[in-house]
């Protein structure tokens, strides 16, 4: 079981120290490197939808954000003439192929302090209850076949819309229920689908599934000269889901916490999770593996991998 595990701390202590990374304005971005002369764009759907008609090889662009300027997904991008290599669509990370014409965007390469998974789309925004029955805590309740959640003291908002939620216990005994949030109404919550078991009080997590794009950010750092280090926001949870993420590469390395601060804020005497990866998916799933991508008996030991300042 995975969900409201967050009692899980990488210590710093114990594997060293890592060059941290936050979410960048445009000028810190910029402060140890070049400032592309082709101007910005604010989002990756802009980027994608930028005409490159009459744009040389090598023009170059910076993203201010992937979703919205300055939402921690910034990223310095050059135009190559040839189709992405990864195929047409690309990947909306480092490679952004254009709406219309033969070219693509290329993200330069890694900065020394690695790339930020929000410059892959991940939102980060997942919330995780804890300590059931502790004043300040969250709790979480739902019957039997139905689609309706309640909860102690987090507020939903149409923001939540689609997210999905990790409900303890409400598909059987020790069995995580999952489904996606289609309504809110204040403590309270429609979901796509209905439990199986009663449940009162117990932990529940909601995020958007950041899998797949934190798996690419993983996939980019385990191929660069510069650095294998994937960035997790200072201040943001990530969700994951089956498959979970995987690490079949040597010397990579998870980090969380900006500046190696506590990934625990505390309030009312019970302590949340403020950086790190929180499981939102339903049951039988690993949140992080480490393991070779094919595994034979005579196959060597992934190694040198470090998680770093974040909780999971």
């Amino acid at each position: 079981e995975h969900v409201s595990a967050g009692a899980a701390l990488a210590e710093k202590s114990a594997i060293g120290s890592l060059p941290l990374m936050k979410a960048l304005t445009r000028s810190e971005y910029f402060s140890s490197i070049a400032s592309p002369s082709g101007g910005d764009v604010g989002t990756n759907a802009e980027l994608k939808a930028l005409s490159i008609r009459g744009k040389a090889s090598g023009h170059e662009i910076f993203r201010q954000g992937f979703y919205a300027p300055f939402d921690g997904g910034g990223q310095h991008y050059r135009l190559s003439l040839s189709a992405c290599p990864l195929g047409s669509s690309g990947n909306d990370f480092t490679q952004v192929a254009p709406d219309a014409g033969t070219g693509c965007w290329l993200a330069a390469p890694a900065p020394a302090n690695g790339y930020d998974v929000r410059a892959a789309g991940a939102k980060c925004d997942a919330y995780v209850s804890y300590n059931p029955g502790f004043p300040g805590s969250d709790q979480a309740s739902i019957n039997s076949g139905s689609t309706t959640v309640t909860v102690s003291n987090y507020t939903f908002s149409s923001a939540d819309i689609g997210k999905s939620i990790s409900i303890a216990s409400a598909s059987g005994a020790n069995i995580t229920f999952s489904a996606n949030v289609i309504l809110v109404n204040n403590h309270q919550a429609t979901l796509s689908a209905a439990a199986s078991a009663t449940v009162s009080n117990v932990n529940f997590s909601l995020g958007t599934d950041d899998t797949a794009a934190i798996q690419k950010v993983i996939g980019e750092a385990a191929r660069s000269p510069n650095s294998r280090l994937v960035s997790l926001p200072p201040n943001g949870v990530c969700g994951i889901k089956k498959p979970g993420l995987k690490i079949t590469a040597d010397n990579v390395a998870l980090n969380g916490s900006q500046f190696g601060r506590d990934v625990y804020s505390t309030y009312s005497g019970v302590r949340r999770v403020t950086s790190g990866l929180a499981w939102v998916g339903g049951p039988n799933g690993a949140v992080l593996s480490v393991q070779p991508a094919t595994a034979t008996a005579s196959t060597e030991p992934i190694t040198g991998v470090k998680i770093q300042n974040l909780g999971i």
